[in-house]
């Protein structure tokens, strides 16, 4: 995944007005909206967050933490902690209870 920032920056280097060539922005320009869209899906369907390292509750106990400590449990957006995983539970992640 791209930075956005880095893409913004280069198309704003690449403008006509600041220099840069028609070709050169509409080329960075391209590459800045393809990386906005694919982050927004992958947003939409739960696998980043706003920022890479947004706190993400757990399905099970509630407790927020990053993406790293957290397993993804399947379907929709549930993830589960490791203490969580170690415990018996009566709760199924793909049916709220």
């Amino acid at each position: 995944m791209k930075d956005l920032k880095e893409l913004k920056a280069k198309m704003l280097d690449a403008h006509p007005d600041k220099g840069g060539s028609h070709e050169a922005f509409i080329s960075a320009r391209a590459a800045y909206v393809k990386e906005k869209a694919h982050i927004q899906m992958l947003r939409e369907r739960g696998l980043i967050g706003d920022l890479p390292d947004d706190p993400r509750p757990c399905y099970y106990c509630g407790n927020k933490f990053l993406l790293s400590n957290l397993t993804y449990l399947g379907d929709g957006r549930f993830y589960a902690c490791k203490s969580c995983l170690n415990k018996p539970r009566t709760k199924d992640p793909h049916r709220r209870n």
